[in-house]
């Protein structure tokens, strides 16, 4: 190297240095004026990833509220009965009515009054594809809940009502009975 580049390199590393010292000047002075206006310590300066996490839109989790835990032990409830009847109802059936039974699709599912005012609840905070991923009930079903409870419209009873609810229950136990026997072949 040229002794003329090593001095036009010490100077330029000269201005860079009186550049650096400038700059660190006008951040003190800059850190002053925060302490002035964000007294306490607020004048903290964050991180990159703070900045995006308090950017961030703080929303919610479904999972932790407590109309979807209610929900969802409802939810659990109603499916264990209708097993525990299923089970009951396969117990006297033979083998290829259960063949039979298995191979016919549940289409619809009915819903207790509680569990749909706690969906609409839940689609009412939350968005109805959120809570109709959650739950595992179809989107159509919530968003009819909820625009039936802000009605204030209650579910009416659907199905034939049973005149007789003693000669049903009798009818039943007499069929159990002679299946067990085996006299009636249905």
């Amino acid at each position: 190297m040229n002794p003329r580049d090593i001095s036009s390199n010490d100077y330029e590393l000269d201005e860079l240095d009186q550049r650096i010292a400038i700059m660190k000047a006008k951040r003190e002075e800059i850190v002053k004026e925060r302490e002035n206006l964000l007294p306490n310590g607020l004048d903290k300066v964050m991180s990159a990833e703070q900045r995006k996490e308090s950017r961030k839109r703080r929303v919610p989790t479904i999972e932790k509220d407590n109309t979807y835990i209610e929900l969802q032990k409802l939810l659990q409830d109603q499916n264990s009965s209708t097993m525990e009847e299923e089970k009951e109802i396969e117990a006297f059936l033979s083998n290829e009515e259960r063949s039979r039974l298995k191979k016919v699709k549940k289409s619809r599912r009915v819903y207790d009054d509680d569990v749909k005012k706690l969906a609409a609840e839940l689609a009412n905070k939350y968005s109805k594809k959120k809570v109709a991923d959650v739950t595992n009930i179809s989107i159509s079903n919530i968003k009819r809940w909820k625009s039936n409870a802000n009605k204030g419209k209650t579910s009416s009873k659907r199905g034939k009502r049973v005149k007789y609810p003693d000669l049903e229950k009798e009818l039943i136990t007499w069929l159990k009975e002679q299946r067990l026997q085996k006299t009636i072949f249905l």
